[in-house]
């Protein structure tokens, strides 16, 4: 600062404050009108309502969903079990009716009436006569000269080596 600046506030201080040529200008300060303050939280409070709304509707939309999700899988898994009960009864049946047909007396009909055929007369049977020897014998061939020839050998070789 310099010393004029210093003298003139000096001056200044020791001044009345009522002569005309002096005015001083108040301070301007910002005042809010008081019905805005209430606005903006009313803004703000309808915000937060709308968003809360919002979440609560989102909600239960997600639930919805999820009780349809569920409902469609309890229907499907009910279908499912309905068709197993259907084809295990199928399998019981058809279990039944195999075994019907394994029946031996089952299958002498059918083999007489849609087969025709029947049991064999006596003029039908041969009888064969077996050895009670449990000995299997092999006939004799005719052996090749060189087959001849390898039997020698190996006889030979047999009484050789003992």
């Amino acid at each position: 600062m310099s010393k004029s600046d210093n003298l003139a506030r000096a001056l200044r201080t020791f001044e009345p404050a009522h002569e005309p040529y002096q005015r001083k200008r108040p301070k301007l300060e910002r005042v809010e009108s008081p019905l805005a303050k209430p606005a903006k939280k009313k803004r703000s409070k309808a915000f937060a309502a709308v968003l809360t709304m919002f979440y609560v509707v989102a909600l239960c939309v997600v639930l919805i969903c999820g009780q349809i999700t569920l409902a469609e899988a309890n229907n499907t898994l009910r279908e499912k079990n309905t068709e197993l009960s259907v084809l295990s009864s199928e399998t019981t049946r058809l279990n039944l009716q195999l075994n019907s047909m394994m029946n031996l007396s089952n299958i002498e009909t059918q083999a007489t009436t849609r087969l025709g055929l029947s049991e064999p007369k006596q003029s039908q049977t041969q009888y064969i006569v077996i050895d009670q020897s449990n000995e299997v014998t092999r006939p004799e061939e005719d052996d090749s000269w060189w087959d001849k020839l390898v039997d020698l050998l190996e006889s030979m070789i047999e009484k050789v080596t003992g």
